[in-house]
């Protein structure tokens, strides 16, 4: 089954009233899945490039082979 997803925009201001930075997010309409259909399995459509970047120190540090490859999973 394939879920939606839809852009959410996000102004933030700093103390003084003045914007600071805008922020988007992607997000997955979960809420159109059917009960007992797709429960088990989870997606995130984007990931933090801190995550990258220590995922890629362990890797280095402990001298693992690294790969890179995109996965199509949407119909």
């Amino acid at each position: 089954m394939t879920l939606g997803c839809k852009w959410v925009y996000m102004i933030k201001y700093n103390v003084a009233g003045t914007i600071e930075r805008y922020k988007a997010w992607l997000v997955v309409l979960g809420n159109h899945k059917v009960e007992g259909v797709g429960y088990n399995e989870t997606f995130v459509p984007v990931v933090r490039m801190i995550i990258v970047r220590c995922t890629l120190t362990i890797a280095v540090s402990k001298s693992w082979g690294l790969h890179q490859m995109d996965v199509h999973n949407a119909i």
